[in-house]
C-alpha cells in the first residue's frame, strides 16, 4: 500500500488494539505498530511487532485478528521480537581518542557510546550527544554532573577522565509516549576531539537523511565497532523497553535487523546510525536480548528535542 494509505490504516489499528501513545495503563499491550518498507518498492506493509507469541495471541483474540487482516488487506508484516532491555556491557574496551563511537557515560553509570558532537543552537555550546540512559543515568542525572571518557566500566574515573558536564534539561524517559532517549553534555574547554570520522572512508555528513524504504545502515559503537544492518520498520509506536525504573513505551522508532553479525550489543547504546555515505538517520536506543533487532530514535527528533545541530 502507498504510505498515505498505510498511515490511515495504522491509525485505525492503533484504536483497535488500544495503542494510543498517550495514556499509561497497567494492561497496555506489548505490541508495536509501524510501517514495513517493501523490498524494491516505494510501498509499505503495516508492521506489527509483539514481544512474545503469547502477547500476540492475547491482543488478537476474540476476533481482533480477523479485523486486523481485513483492515490491512493482509498487507501486514508480523514479527516476534522478544524482550527489549537496556543491558550492561560484559567486557571492558580499550581507551580510544575522543571521537564518534567511543566509550562515554555519566560518572555513576557503566558505559555507552558517544553518538555525535553537536552545537547547541541557543548559546553555541559545543558538546556530545548520546542516550539519556548513558549520559543521564535514566533520568537521575542533574545539571552539571560529570561525564566521563571512557565510561566508568571501561576505567574512567573522576577527575582524570571528565570530558564534560551534563545539560540538565534533557528529555525525560519516565513520561507518557516519549520519542527520544537522548541527552547533551557540554565539553570542557581544551578537550581534543574528532567530530567527523566514523570509520576509515566514512565521514559524518551534517544533514539528516529522510527515512523511508528498505536500506542498509551502519553504526560505530563502543562494543561491536562498525556494523551493518537493514531497516525493517519505521514509525513504530508503542515499542516496549525495560529500563531500570520500569517499562517505557517509545514512539516513532526505527527497527534495524542484524545481517551477518549483531548490529548492536549492550554498550552500543547511543551510537549514531548512518547510511553508507555517512548521512545520519537515527540514534541507537536499545536492542533485543538475542541481538537480532535494534531500535533507534529518528535523528530529526533527537536534534529538535535537544535544540542542537551536528558539528563536523
Amino acid at each position: 500500500m502507498e504510505f498515505e494509505t498505510a498511515v490511515q490504516v495504522k491509525r485505525q489499528l492503533s484504536s483497535l488494539l488500544r495503542i494510543d501513545g498517550v495514556r499509561i495503563r497497567s494492561d497496555r499491550p506489548r505490541v508495536a505498530l509501524g510501517f514495513a518498507p517493501k523490498a524494491d518498492s516505494n510501498e509499505y506493509q503495516i508492521a506489527l511487532r509483539a514481544t512474545s507469541e503469547a502477547e500476540l495471541a492475547r491482543v488478537l483474540a476474540k476476533g481482533v485478528g480477523d479485523k486486523v487482516q481485513a483492515l490491512t488487506a493482509s498487507e501486514i508484516d508480523i514479527r516476534i521480537t522478544g524482550p527489549k532491555k537496556v543491558g550492561l556491557p560484559t567486557e571492558p574496551v580499550p581507551l580510544e581518542p575522543l571521537r564518534i563511537g567511543v566509550s562515554v557515560g555519566h560518572y555513576q553509570t557503566t558505559a555507552g557510546t558517544l553518538g555525535f558532537f553537536a552545537q547547541r543552537i541557543a548559546d553555541g555550546a559545543i558538546g556530545i550527544v548520546s542516550n539519556n540512559h548513558v549520559l543521564a543515568g535514566c533520568d537521575r542525572g542533574k545539571d552539571g554532573d560529570d561525564v566521563l571518557h571512557p565510561g566508568a566500566y571501561d576505567g574512567g574515573v573522576r577527575p582524570l577522565n571528565v570530558i564534560g558536564t551534563l545539560a540538565g534539561n534533557f528529555p525525560r524517559l519516565n513520561v507518557a509516549a516519549p520519542i527520544v532517549d537522548c541527552a547533551f553534555a557540554r565539553l570542557r574547554d581544551g578537550v581534543e576531539y574528532d567530530p567527523s570520522t566514523i570509520a576509515p572512508g566514512i565521514t559524518l555528513k551534517p544533514y539528516p537523511e529522510p527515512i523511508g524504504g528498505q536500506r542498509i545502515v551502519m553504526k560505530r559503537g563502543r562494543t561491536t565497532g562498525l556494523t551493518e544492518g537493514r531497516i525493517t520498520a519505521i514509525g513504530l509506536d508503542n515499542v516496549d523497553v525495560e529500563y531500570p525504573f520500569g517499562t517505557v513505551f517509545l514512539n516513532q522508532q526505527i527497527e534495524i535487523a542484524s545481517t551477518e553479525r549483531p548490529f548492536s550489543k549492550p554498550g552500543d547504546s547511543g551510537s549514531l546510525i548512518v547510511d553508507p555515505e555517512g548521512n545520519p538517520i537515527g540514534l541507537l536506543a536499545v536492542g533485543t536480548f538475542d541481538c537480532r533487532l535494534s531500535y533507534a530514535n529518528p535523528i530529526s527528533a533527537v536534534l529538535s528535542t535537544l535544540g542542537v545541530t551536528f558539528l563536523t
